[in-house]
């Protein structure tokens, strides 16, 4: 199989084995990249120096996440917790809804210059439950689905058509391969909020998001931080076909590999503070430890705990990818 090779990231998230074990990250932040590369350039403007990273770092694909992220009053990288723009149906009816509907896919074409023809495209957009609380603040969240179930409904109907609406664009282009929900539901105890929430608002628009993919013969990946083991079940009945990062600090890598492995594709759990404070030589323990509980059968991807961030090693993030590439092959 080629050095770089859509399949053989497909094969994984089928829950099959491939060649050797892929590797997986949702975002690798634009500071590594040039770093890596050893050059400078702009993300998404230079989409030649944007796919070259992804080929030289041994990936399978090329992450384009980019469309419905438009959304005003909330501004990237934070997120209110209080009160946010969106607290009464007035607001809702005021808010610009027009504007995350604005979508440019023109970068799914032009990305097509730059790509290997035996590579694809992993996509997605904003989450749904993120979008909603971030629209309204956490804590003003909380409380109108308790006192204001009506404009939790109509948040959740608004958002969720919005971004159903991108991956049903999204799965028309040939070039994309898989795609992508990212979505933090839970932190490291369970649950953000109860159970009955997702099921009554946010599980019909994934089930929704999975039969497009499944229509399409596409995997369908959920990223979502913190501990899931309650509502796994579900995700698989919706159809989710992998689960990303298996953050260590929240769910057991082995466990979930015993239970799950031939219907879940496992990705990630190298966690992110030993890729930034350990030596290359420790990073290189952890991904044997890694391969060894979740390689075994295929269904497995190797990555991060939950990001490629800033603040991580360089040279422990090329050995993480190293050593997968070494020690990984079936």
């Amino acid at each position: 199989m080629n050095s770089n090779n859509f399949e053989r990231i497909r094969t994984a998230l089928r829950c099959e084995q491939p060649d050797r074990v892929p590797l997986c990250e949702l975002i690798v932040d634009h500071s590594i990249k040039e770093r890596f590369l050893g050059k400078q350039f702009r993300p998404i403007v230079d989409l030649r120096e944007e796919v070259t990273f992804w080929i030289k770092a041994k990936y399978d694909y090329v992450p384009l996440f980019f469309a419905g992220y438009n959304f005003p009053g909330i501004k990237s990288g934070w997120a209110e917790e209080h009160k946010g723009i969106i607290t009464s149906l007035d607001e809702f009816n005021n808010y610009p809804w027009h504007i995350p509907r604005k979508d440019d896919y023109s970068i799914l074409e032009k990305v097509k210059r730059y790509l290997p023809s035996s590579m694809k495209i992993i996509s997605g957009t904003a989450g749904i439950f993120e979008r909603v609380w971030q629209l309204m603040g956490f804590e003003t969240f909380c409380k109108k689905i308790y006192s204001e179930p009506r404009l939790i409904s109509k948040m959740f109907e608004e958002v969720g058509d919005i971004v159903f609406n991108v991956y049903k664009k999204l799965t028309q282009y040939s070039i994309v391969g898989a795609l992508w929900i990212s979505d933090d539901i839970a932190c490291n105890s369970g649950p953000l909020v109860s159970p009955k929430i997702y099921r009554e608002h946010l599980f019909p628009w994934w089930r929704k998001i999975a039969e497009l993919c499944h229509k399409r013969d596409l995997p369908l990946l959920l990223h979502s931080d913190g501990n899931l083991y309650m509502l796994i079940d579900e995700l698989l009945e919706i159809g989710i076909n992998a689960l990303h990062p298996i953050q260590p600090e929240a769910m057991d890598l082995a466990y979930l590999k015993k239970k799950y492995g031939k219907k879940l594709c496992l990705i990630g759990n190298v966690e992110v503070h030993k890729l930034s404070t350990s030596s290359p030589e420790e990073i290189r323990k952890i991904v044997t430890d890694r391969l060894k509980i979740g390689a075994p059968g295929g269904g497995y991807c190797l990555g991060s705990s939950n990001t490629i961030t800033y603040y991580v090693k360089l040279e422990n993030y090329i050995e993480m990818i190293n050593a997968c590439i070494e020690l990984g092959k079936y």
